[in-house]
């Protein structure tokens, strides 16, 4: 079912400090987009020096909380064996 983690989204009210921080951790800046049309929302991929895993930082206040998003084989019957659990919070259904 599960495969493996693709990437965690951190929010940060500050984005160039973070991205300074995870460089001196030793992460390199893999992508750097924007979430909205708008381009007030920013979104900054932080790839790690082994593995596929990234960190990804996000500025929206809107989402200040921690996401993770896992690989699986199938989505919908990933979600259908796991939206029953109370404790699973999910941002939106697939």
């Amino acid at each position: 079912m599960w495969r493996k983690i693709e990437c965690t989204a951190i929010y940060t009210k500050n984005m160039e400090k973070s991205i300074l921080f995870y460089q001196s951790l030793g992460l390199t800046k893999a992508w750097d987009t924007y979430q909205d049309d708008e381009k007030q929302y920013r979104l900054v991929g932080m790839r790690f020096p082994e593995g596929e895993t990234e960190l990804v930082l996000k500025n929206n206040p809107a989402l200040n909380f921690t996401e993770v998003e896992i690989l699986v084989d199938d989505v919908l019957k990933t979600y259908e064996s796991m939206k029953r659990d109370t404790d699973a919070e999910w941002i939106r259904t697939p």
